[in-house]
């Protein structure tokens, strides 16, 4: 996302998955490392109860999609 000028004050990027400034966000994407290769079994499904995704290490809270890796593991989708 780019940066918007409004009025005089100048927004700064945000993620797209945390909605932080991209300088304040600890996610996968601006920690700079690569999407990990995952083995996606499933297609998704709503988590029933929370967690840890694998692939950034957040937490997954109930309600979030969540796709099943092959180490037998849960990531959020959009960290596939």
């Amino acid at each position: 996302m780019a940066a918007v000028q409004v009025g005089a004050a100048l927004m700064a990027d945000r993620c797209d998955l945390t909605d932080l400034l991209v300088d304040q966000c600890a996610c996968q994407t601006h920690r700079g490392e690569p999407a990990p290769d995952a083995g996606i079994r499933s297609g998704g499904v709503v988590a029933k109860f929370p967690g840890i995704c694998s692939g950034c290490g957040d937490r997954i809270a109930i309600g979030d999609l969540i796709t099943a890796v092959d180490s037998g593991g849960w990531v959020h989708a959009i960290c596939t």
